[in-house]
């Protein structure tokens, strides 16, 4: 899902500053309007800055780099992105504490922690198979915001409501 023709992306979180001043990304706190919650895949499509990521998501970064918008990344998105370092689908030129202190400055960007309630709403949602994209789901359902994915099962699931063309 994340590979190129050479069969890995660079996750380019060093981006200006991963992406400057402006909005600094921190550890989530009360929601401002508007603020969506992002999938991993359209995360790694932004940092990567990979064709493949919808308009409208695009249009929602650029407005978030600008301090506009707020994007919310859930916790278990970092975690799948190590992940995916960890088994070489994904690289990147940092090592992963300077990655993870870019990503806690990237305009635009605040990490969402996972609760017990994401985690018991997540367990309840047999219709996603992917335990990942559960919790994600969660995230979105409890701040009652938008997910950006381009996921087709999350988007005819119904269970939340998604943003991406």
């Amino acid at each position: 899902m994340y590979a190129t023709a050479a069969g890995e992306l660079t996750l380019a979180l060093a981006l200006p500053t991963l992406r400057s001043a402006g909005f600094a990304g921190r550890l989530a706190s009360a929601p401002r309007d508007p603020v969506y919650v992002c999938d991993t895949h359209a995360f790694i499509w932004w940092a990567t800055r990979r064709p493949a990521l919808g308009r409208r998501a695009a249009r929602i970064f650029a407005r978030a780099e600008r301090g506009v918008d707020e994007i919310r990344l859930p916790a278990v998105s970092v975690f799948e992105i190590a992940l995916l370092l960890e088994r070489g689908r994904l690289r990147t030129a940092l090592g992963w504490d300077a990655w993870c202190a870019a990503l806690r400055t990237t305009p635009g960007v605040a990490v969402e922690p996972i609760g017990l309630d994401d985690a018991a709403w997540a367990a309840s949602l047999a219709s996603l198979v992917d335990p990942f994209d559960r919790l994600i789901a969660a995230v979105a359902r409890r701040l009652d915001v938008p997910l950006m994915t381009s996921d087709e099962r999350i988007g005819a699931s119904g269970l939340v409501p998604v943003v991406w063309t």
